[in-house]
């Protein structure tokens, strides 16, 4: 892991289907000629180079070094800190719908 020393509670606690929504959303294609039956390889088409391999089963002896190296070529690729894109793969993928209601009975 590069000698960066991170929360590996809050890498396992990582579910892969949330790392697989979060690169999906972010234009990441899975390439199903390199994937197999432990991880799917997911490859940016703007990023020649850029691959990140997510594990198909929590029970896989590397699932934490493979999260862990996910989130470092994220963190790399999106030019944000390792800490930041941790917190998005923790959040639950969801979208916030915020409302306000405008009216004189409602000003308390």
């Amino acid at each position: 892991m590069n000698g960066l020393k991170l929360p590996l509670e809050q890498i396992a606690a990582l579910r892969a289907e949330d790392l697989q929504l979060y690169l999906g959303s972010r234009g990441w294609q899975p390439d199903a000629g390199a994937s197999t039956d432990l991880a799917t390889l997911y490859r940016l088409p703007a990023e020649p180079d850029a691959e990140v391999l997510v594990p198909r089963q929590r029970e896989i002896a590397d699932y934490v070094s493979r999260m862990a190296d996910a989130a470092q070529t994220l963190a790399a690729v999106e030019q944000r800190s390792i800490w930041l894109v941790l917190n998005d793969l923790a959040n639950p993928p969801a979208d916030t719908l915020r409302l306000r209601v405008q009216s004189p009975e409602a000003a308390s």
